[in-house]
C-alpha cells in the first residue's frame, strides 16, 4: 500500500479513499478479485489441486484461498468446478 500511495503522491488512508471511491473496492479486496478470476483458469484443469492453485495465486493458504473464492464468486470450489 505504501508503495502504491507512494507513486500517487498520497497518504496511504487518502490512496485507500480514492481508490474504494473509483473501484468499489479496497485495495486488497481488487487484488484479490484478479487473483479468483485468474485461478479460475487454473481450476478448469481437475488435475490442478487447490493446494497448488493456491500456491501459485500467492494465497496464504488453502483455506485462504477458499474463502476468497466463495466471497467472489459467491459459489464453493467445488460446486464451481462441477458447474464448469
Amino acid at each position: 500500500m505504501a508503495h502504491l500511495a507512494k507513486l500517487c503522491n498520497l497518504s496511504e488512508s487518502r490512496f485507500y479513499s480514492v481508490f474504494k471511491h473509483y473501484t468499489g473496492y479496497t485495495p486488497v479486496g481488487y487484488k484479490n478479485k484478479i487473483k479468483i478470476i485468474h485461478s479460475i483458469k487454473l481450476l478448469s484443469d481437475i488435475n490442478n489441486t487447490v493446494e497448488f492453485i493456491s500456491e501459485s495465486m500467492n494465497f496464504s493458504s488453502p483455506a485462504y484461498y477458499r474463502k476468497v473464492f466463495k466471497k467472489v464468486t459467491g459459489s464453493n470450489i467445488k460446486d464451481y468446478r462441477l458447474g464448469m
